[in-house]
Protein backbone atom coordinates (compact mmCIF):
# COMPACT_ATOMS: atom_id res chain seq x y z
CA UNK A 1 0.00 0.00 0.00
CA UNK A 2 1.56 3.44 -1.12
CA UNK A 3 0.28 6.27 1.51
CA UNK A 4 1.72 8.53 4.14
CA UNK A 5 1.76 9.14 7.79
CA UNK A 6 0.93 12.35 9.85
CA UNK A 7 1.97 12.25 13.53
CA UNK A 8 0.47 15.83 14.78
CA UNK A 9 -0.82 17.00 17.57
CA UNK A 10 -3.82 19.53 16.65
CA UNK A 11 -6.87 20.07 18.19
CA UNK A 12 -9.88 17.97 16.81
CA UNK A 13 -11.38 20.88 15.26
CA UNK A 14 -8.50 21.39 12.66
CA UNK A 15 -8.46 19.45 9.45
CA UNK A 16 -4.93 17.25 9.15
CA UNK A 17 -6.04 16.04 5.95
CA UNK A 18 -4.95 19.33 3.86
CA UNK A 19 -1.59 18.67 5.63
CA UNK A 20 -1.10 16.36 2.95
CA UNK A 21 -2.79 16.87 -0.62
CA UNK A 22 -4.18 19.19 -2.69
CA UNK A 23 -5.61 16.71 -4.65
CA UNK A 24 -9.61 16.33 -3.86
CA UNK A 25 -9.50 12.01 -4.92
CA UNK A 26 -12.69 10.55 -3.35
CA UNK A 27 -12.33 7.98 -0.41
CA UNK A 28 -15.19 5.69 -0.25
CA UNK A 29 -14.21 4.05 3.12
CA UNK A 30 -13.61 6.32 6.64
CA UNK A 31 -11.74 4.58 9.24
CA UNK A 32 -12.51 6.68 12.81
CA UNK A 33 -11.17 5.80 16.65
CA UNK A 34 -13.78 6.90 19.08
CA UNK A 35 -12.98 9.50 21.46
CA UNK A 36 -14.95 11.09 24.24
CA UNK A 37 -15.75 14.65 23.39
CA UNK A 38 -18.89 13.87 22.52
CA UNK A 39 -20.31 12.83 25.83
CA UNK A 40 -17.04 15.17 27.59
CA UNK A 41 -16.89 17.73 27.95
CA UNK A 42 -19.62 18.62 25.12
CA UNK A 43 -22.99 16.76 26.53
CA UNK A 44 -22.28 16.13 29.93
CA UNK A 45 -21.89 20.02 30.27
CA UNK A 46 -25.00 21.00 28.72
CA UNK A 47 -27.11 23.27 31.15
CA UNK A 48 -29.95 21.16 33.81
CA UNK A 49 -31.71 24.41 33.97
CA UNK A 50 -32.81 27.53 31.91
CA UNK A 51 -31.21 29.60 34.34
CA UNK A 52 -28.19 28.42 33.53
CA UNK A 53 -28.67 28.62 29.69
CA UNK A 54 -27.38 31.95 29.37
CA UNK A 55 -23.93 31.62 30.63
CA UNK A 56 -23.46 27.76 28.71
CA UNK A 57 -24.30 29.60 25.33
CA UNK A 58 -21.84 32.21 26.04
CA UNK A 59 -18.99 29.17 25.96
CA UNK A 60 -20.02 28.08 22.95
CA UNK A 61 -18.95 29.10 19.28
CA UNK A 62 -20.41 32.09 17.96
CA UNK A 63 -21.37 30.35 14.54
CA UNK A 64 -22.85 27.71 16.20
CA UNK A 65 -25.38 29.79 18.54
CA UNK A 66 -28.25 30.51 16.44
CA UNK A 67 -28.72 26.10 16.24
CA UNK A 68 -28.67 25.54 20.05
CA UNK A 69 -32.13 27.23 21.54
CA UNK A 70 -32.70 26.58 24.79
CA UNK A 71 -35.56 23.93 24.60
CA UNK A 72 -33.72 22.20 22.03
CA UNK A 73 -30.76 21.95 24.48
CA UNK A 74 -32.68 20.99 27.68
CA UNK A 75 -34.17 18.03 25.34
CA UNK A 76 -30.63 17.01 24.69
CA UNK A 77 -29.91 17.70 28.34
CA UNK A 78 -32.81 15.26 29.13
CA UNK A 79 -32.07 12.70 27.09
CA UNK A 80 -28.15 12.47 28.32
CA UNK A 81 -29.61 11.98 32.17
CA UNK A 82 -31.86 9.55 31.07
CA UNK A 83 -29.08 7.41 29.17
CA UNK A 84 -31.32 7.61 26.09
CA UNK A 85 -29.10 6.86 23.26
CA UNK A 86 -31.95 6.80 20.30
CA UNK A 87 -33.37 10.23 21.43
CA UNK A 88 -29.64 11.67 21.68
CA UNK A 89 -28.96 10.20 18.19
CA UNK A 90 -32.20 11.55 16.94
CA UNK A 91 -31.84 15.07 18.64
CA UNK A 92 -28.01 15.43 17.25
CA UNK A 93 -29.17 14.58 14.11
CA UNK A 94 -31.44 17.73 14.02
CA UNK A 95 -27.75 19.96 13.85
CA UNK A 96 -25.44 20.67 11.18
CA UNK A 97 -22.46 18.23 11.65
CA UNK A 98 -19.85 21.51 12.17
CA UNK A 99 -21.70 22.23 15.12
CA UNK A 100 -19.09 21.74 17.77
CA UNK A 101 -21.56 20.31 20.51
CA UNK A 102 -21.76 17.13 18.18
CA UNK A 103 -18.20 16.31 19.18
CA UNK A 104 -14.65 16.00 17.05
CA UNK A 105 -15.96 12.65 15.21
CA UNK A 106 -19.27 14.13 13.57
CA UNK A 107 -17.32 17.48 12.93
CA UNK A 108 -14.42 15.70 11.21
CA UNK A 109 -16.43 13.27 9.11
CA UNK A 110 -18.68 16.79 8.29
CA UNK A 111 -15.33 18.26 7.33
CA UNK A 112 -13.99 15.30 5.11
CA UNK A 113 -16.98 14.85 3.11
CA UNK A 114 -17.71 18.51 2.61
CA UNK A 115 -14.22 19.01 1.07
CA UNK A 116 -14.64 16.30 -1.05
CA UNK A 117 -11.99 14.06 0.76
CA UNK A 118 -14.79 11.31 1.59
CA UNK A 119 -17.97 10.48 -0.83
CA UNK A 120 -21.31 11.36 0.78
CA UNK A 121 -22.21 7.42 0.69
CA UNK A 122 -19.01 6.40 2.59
CA UNK A 123 -18.81 3.49 4.54
CA UNK A 124 -17.93 4.17 8.01
CA UNK A 125 -15.80 2.37 10.73
CA UNK A 126 -15.72 3.59 14.10
CA UNK A 127 -13.12 1.62 16.12
CA UNK A 128 -13.89 2.35 19.88
CA UNK A 129 -12.50 1.18 23.60
CA UNK A 130 -13.24 -1.57 24.97
CA UNK A 131 -14.95 1.01 27.75
CA UNK A 132 -18.68 2.03 28.56
CA UNK A 133 -18.20 4.84 27.39
CA UNK A 134 -16.88 4.33 24.09
CA UNK A 135 -19.82 1.57 23.63
CA UNK A 136 -22.43 4.06 24.14
CA UNK A 137 -20.77 7.02 21.85
CA UNK A 138 -20.21 4.63 19.20
CA UNK A 139 -23.87 3.54 19.52
CA UNK A 140 -25.14 6.91 19.03
CA UNK A 141 -22.78 6.94 16.03
CA UNK A 142 -24.18 4.35 14.86
CA UNK A 143 -27.86 5.39 15.07
CA UNK A 144 -26.64 8.88 13.86
CA UNK A 145 -25.41 7.77 10.07
CA UNK A 146 -27.64 5.16 9.96
CA UNK A 147 -30.16 7.33 9.91
CA UNK A 148 -28.11 9.56 7.01
CA UNK A 149 -28.13 6.75 4.79
CA UNK A 150 -24.19 5.82 5.49
CA UNK A 151 -22.96 2.19 6.02
CA UNK A 152 -21.66 2.20 9.65
CA UNK A 153 -19.47 -0.92 10.83
CA UNK A 154 -18.69 -0.40 14.62
CA UNK A 155 -15.69 -2.43 16.00
CA UNK A 156 -14.67 -2.80 19.29
CA UNK A 157 -11.06 -2.55 20.27
CA UNK A 158 -9.90 -5.42 22.57
CA UNK A 159 -7.60 -3.80 25.92
CA UNK A 160 -7.91 -0.59 24.53
CA UNK A 161 -8.77 0.80 28.26
CA UNK A 162 -7.48 3.41 30.26
CA UNK A 163 -7.72 1.02 33.96
CA UNK A 164 -4.62 -0.86 32.73
CA UNK A 165 -2.19 0.96 31.24
CA UNK A 166 0.07 -1.68 30.80
CA UNK A 167 -2.69 -4.05 29.05
CA UNK A 168 -3.41 -0.44 26.79
CA UNK A 169 0.31 -0.56 25.75
CA UNK A 170 1.02 -4.34 25.41
CA UNK A 171 -2.31 -4.93 23.58
CA UNK A 172 -4.50 -2.25 23.25
CA UNK A 173 -3.07 -0.44 20.81
CA UNK A 174 -1.58 -3.32 19.05
CA UNK A 175 -5.05 -4.71 18.31
CA UNK A 176 -5.95 -1.93 17.29
CA UNK A 177 -3.63 -1.59 14.84
CA UNK A 178 -4.64 -5.25 13.60
CA UNK A 179 -8.33 -4.40 13.22
CA UNK A 180 -7.31 -0.98 11.39
CA UNK A 181 -4.84 -2.93 9.07
CA UNK A 182 -7.36 -6.01 9.14
CA UNK A 183 -9.98 -3.00 7.45
CA UNK A 184 -7.50 -1.92 4.98
CA UNK A 185 -6.69 -5.53 3.29
CA UNK A 186 -10.60 -6.27 3.44
CA UNK A 187 -11.92 -3.35 1.81
CA UNK A 188 -12.35 -3.64 -2.37
CA UNK A 189 -12.70 0.05 -2.57
CA UNK A 190 -9.96 1.73 -4.27
CA UNK A 191 -9.33 4.37 -1.61
CA UNK A 192 -9.36 4.46 2.18
CA UNK A 193 -9.31 7.50 4.40
CA UNK A 194 -7.98 6.46 7.87
CA UNK A 195 -8.44 9.38 10.73
CA UNK A 196 -7.43 8.72 14.32
CA UNK A 197 -8.90 11.42 16.43
CA UNK A 198 -7.01 13.00 19.58
CA UNK A 199 -8.66 10.45 22.63
CA UNK A 200 -7.29 12.65 26.15
CA UNK A 201 -8.66 9.73 28.48
CA UNK A 202 -6.49 7.33 26.77
CA UNK A 203 -3.32 9.94 25.89
CA UNK A 204 -3.45 8.92 22.26
CA UNK A 205 -1.82 10.88 20.02
CA UNK A 206 -3.85 11.45 16.75
CA UNK A 207 -2.83 9.91 13.39
CA UNK A 208 -3.61 10.42 9.86
CA UNK A 209 -3.00 8.31 6.93
CA UNK A 210 -4.15 8.12 3.44
CA UNK A 211 -3.46 5.28 1.46
CA UNK A 212 -4.31 3.69 -2.22
CA UNK A 213 -4.16 -0.23 -2.55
Amino acid sequence: MEGAIVLSRHKPETNPFLIYSRQKIMRNTLICTVGTSLLYPNLSRLPSHENLYESWLKTQPEEDREHLPLEFVLKLRDAFTVNNIETLAKHLGELPGTVRLCGAEINSVTDLVDRDYCSRNCQLFFCYSQTPDGKKIADILQLFYKVKGYKVIPKEILDLQDENPKLFRTKGLRNLAKVISGIIREQTSSFVQLMLLVDTRLKLRSLSLWGRR
